[in-house]
């Protein structure tokens, strides 16, 4: 059966199906389609249609029989949110169901339906639904996390507008982290337009960011791009600094200068070195097997149009994306039951909101994050009371 949520906040319980609206009850398992998850929704079997269509909306999978009909609700819909904004009634602080005609709320979450079992009829199951589906769980849980911010530890720096300008977006905020893991070609998590923004932050900030529980502890892989290069091409992780590996391959005096050198090699720069790179760096090899000429698919299965200049960046990126997302799901698998939680996922590294009293599971923390598919990825291990003074242990 098609059902639909009513509303995502905890205290707002209630879901839509077959032409009812039911009120302060969860979902049964057996009615098992709807269009996005929700921490409201149980049992194993349950399909999730925003993930059949990479994260598209209403309005771009709505069929063109329900368009006329689907515009007029959702046009009304709008209206309704716009007499509340402008009445200053608070859709945090009020279930929406509460606020709109009981017929109206049928017929929105009827055509909603309609579209869903649409998506789900003509769109292909993907292959990696299960990983958008644990992906999907991981970031809701970031979202409904209320970030811990303390601004007064910026007053030394009000003299500057940019200062002055981020405290006043923020101080009076209710923030929270809201990713988008659709937005972007190789599978990085963006954030959306009402998300505090951790991924553009200036470090600068970083220290009005504090955790709930004791501390933080951050995990960031050692240039995960460059280590998922090598695994392509055949092989084996070091158990060094990969940037030092390299170094001591290639001839170079310097670490940053071999660092610089490969990375920007790796990604179409060229290089008098190119014949030794390729030795352990086998672009070619990478090309035949994840590009067809017009698109890569890379080791996880995610398909990206891309040209031949574009597809060795597109295949390691996307790749060490997946890898290091797949890795957090494990992590918060670790968590699972405790007070600890992943607090946001930056890149290829995650914090970690810890509870002193669950310092055992650093070490099993470390263990699943390091331990990949394509072997040990060494890790810096920080950690630290805010987000701005984090001390490296490992």
């Amino acid at each position: 059966m098609t059902f639909l949520t009513l509303d995502d906040k905890e205290e707002c319980i209630g879901y839509y199906c077959d032409g009812k609206l039911i009120f302060g009850e969860k979902p049964p398992t057996n009615e098992n389609k709807t269009w996005k998850y929700s921490p409201q929704h149980s049992g194993d079997q349950m399909l999730y249609a925003s993930l059949f269509c990479a994260g598209k909306d209403f309005d771009e999978m709505c069929p063109e029989r329900l368009q006329e009909t689907w515009i007029k609700l959702n046009s009304l819909a709008k209206a309704y949110i716009r007499s509340f904004l402008e009445a200053k009634v608070s859709l945090k602080e009020n279930c929406f169901y509460d606020l709109v005609p009981k017929q109206f709320l049928i017929d929105y979450c009827d055509i909603k339906c309609q579209i869903i079992d649409d998506v789900l009829d003509t769109c292909e199951k993907p292959n990696n639904y299960d990983f958008l589906l644990d992906l999907d769980k991981l970031i809701h849980q970031i979202r409904r996390t209320k970030m811990n911010l303390k601004f007064d530890v910026l007053k030394k720096e009000q003299h500057d507008q940019k200062t002055r300008d981020f405290v006043q977006k923020y101080i009076n905020k209710e923030s929270s982290i809201v990713y988008n893991q659709f937005s972007s070609k190789t599978g990085r998590l963006t954030t959306e337009e009402n998300s505090f923004p951790i991924l553009n932050l200036s470090k600068q900030y970083r220290k009005v960011i504090h955790p709930k529980n004791d501390f933080f502890l951050e995990l960031d892989y050692n240039a995960a791009e460059v280590r998922v290069f090598l695994a392509l091409s055949g092989f084996k992780q070091p158990e060094t600094d990969i940037h030092e590996w390299n170094r001591i391959k290639f001839g170079y005096d310097d670490r940053s200068e071999a660092k610089n050198n490969i990375i920007s090699w790796l990604y179409g720069k060229k290089n008098k070195k190119e014949q030794d790179f390729k030795k352990y760096y086998n672009t070619e090899l990478i090309k035949s097997k994840y590009w067809d000429g017009n698109l890569v698919t890379n080791h996880y299965g995610r398909k990206i149009a891309a040209d031949d200049f574009h597809c060795v960046n597109y295949i390691v990126q996307s790749t060490a994306a997946d890898l290091a997302l797949r890795q957090a799901i494990e992590v918060n698998k670790v968590l699972n039951g405790c007070q600890s939680k992943i607090s946001m996922i930056i890149h290829d590294s995650i914090l970690i909101d810890m509870k002193k009293e669950e310092k055992e599971k650093i070490n099993s923390i470390i263990d699943t994050y390091s331990k990949t598919e394509f072997g040990k990825f060494l890790c810096s291990v920080k950690v630290g009371k805010n987000f701005g003074e984090m001390k490296k242990i490992l």
